[in-house]
């Protein structure tokens, strides 16, 4: 799985579509998957954004068999952050088996002009 990148700037709202893919590149079914999503400085780190917090969502966009996972993070969440995390997205399936759907890098550079 290759990372993927993103840069928003401070007070911005992060709106994160995931496509969750087979190895045919086909869309996975994610009826009863669970996703999660956390956001740490780096691997191990306390993290600063999450489902498990509530201060970030993920969910499964409609029709589930179409295999996308929206991740969002208010805009008063990364007014607080400056700099690059590490992100992390998760699927946890009916028998509770949790696998990494994607991950990557989000930079939260400083406002050019105040709010």
């Amino acid at each position: 799985m290759r990372p993927q990148s993103f840069m928003i700037a401070q007070g911005e709202r992060l709106a994160l579509p995931i496509t969750v893919t087979d190895a045919a590149g086909e869309p996975l079914d994610l009826t009863s998957a669970t996703p999660s999503f956390g956001m740490a400085r780096s691997a191990g780190d306390e993290v600063v954004a999450g489902t498990a917090d509530s201060s970030a969502t993920a969910t499964v966009r409609d029709p589930e068999t179409d295999g996308i996972v929206d991740v969002t993070i208010a805009g008063s969440i990364t007014d607080t952050l400056i700099g690059t995390y590490e992100w992390e997205c998760r699927a946890t399936d009916i028998v509770s088996e949790s696998v990494v759907i994607a991950r990557g890098y989000l930079t939260v550079t400083e406002r050019v002009i105040a709010a």
